[in-house]
């Protein structure tokens, strides 16, 4: 068997990669919170996932209670084993799910994208901290079906609660150089370049 050791292998995977008895590791970070994410920023914060995402994760979650023979499965859910039944099956959303040295968001288009990159890049007009600037996120982030495409939300201007959650999540997401040493789950307080 081939154990992969690097920290980048979604969870999502272990599944398919133990079938061939290659074993990935686990990349959430020291606190349970996700470094992949199937969503954007604002879904995230937001915590509006789809039905399917709910399901795929509940079956990694099960999969990984499996007794497997010696063999590493998927790795467990942090609310997974021994937990009560309804928290069995936690999916990662808030600030809190999502990793400070996040790796990746799939589902955005390019304008979110770029404009998720400047801003933790800093090199956007709309500076860190970005919380109290939900106006200032709300009117640079991209809008409507072209620019946002079938999966991202628009930024949540309506609700300045829940446009405070995507600001404090973006403020917890740093750069980082891909040293494990400088991986240390964070306060987002610091952004390494």
């Amino acid at each position: 068997p081939v154990m992969m050791t690097s920290p980048m292998i979604p969870p999502q995977v272990a599944t398919c990669l133990a079938a061939f008895e290659c074993h990935a590791r686990d990349t959430r970070d020291a606190q349970g919170a996700e470094r992949f994410h199937v969503y954007g920023p604002v879904r995230l914060a937001t915590g509006a996932l789809d039905q399917w995402y709910i399901d795929k994760k509940r079956r990694v979650v099960d999969e990984s209670q499996r007794p497997s023979g010696g063999k590493q499965g998927a790795p467990p859910h942090p609310r997974a084993g021994g937990a009560p039944e309804e928290e069995a099956v936690v999916v990662a959303t808030g600030v809190a799910g999502v990793a400070a040295d996040v790796v990746s968001f799939h589902y955005v288009a390019a304008e979110e994208a770029r404009l998720v990159d400047a801003l933790i890049h800093a090199s956007h007009s709309v500076a860190p901290p970005y919380a109290g600037k939900t106006t200032l996120l709300g009117d640079a982030w991209p809008s409507g079906l072209a620019s946002l495409g079938g999966y991202a939300h628009p930024f949540p201007t309506r609700s300045p609660p829940r446009a405070a959650l995507v600001a404090a999540l973006l403020d917890k997401i740093r750069l980082t150089s891909g040293d494990p040493r400088e991986t240390t789950a964070g306060d987002g307080a610091s952004r390494a370049s």
